[in-house]
């Protein structure tokens, strides 16, 4: 955060879960790449270092 002050209103990162009358179940997130060109960040770090866990979250989460 050190980088760019205003990627403070992002953090911590936060998933909303909703759940459809259809049983369905969704998971929504910022991805760190859009938070990253939002935040108009240098990029010191690869994004996807943290995008993968989260999908890999949200993937696990809604599997029946």
């Amino acid at each position: 955060m050190p980088c760019q002050q205003t990627l403070a209103i992002n953090l911590p990162q936060k998933i909303l879960n909703r759940e459809y009358s259809s049983n369905r179940v969704r998971l929504t997130y910022h991805n760190p790449g859009y938070l990253e060109l939002r935040h108009i960040i240098q990029q010191y770090d690869d994004p996807s270092k943290f995008s993968i866990p989260l999908m890999k979250l949200s993937t696990g989460a809604t599997a029946k």
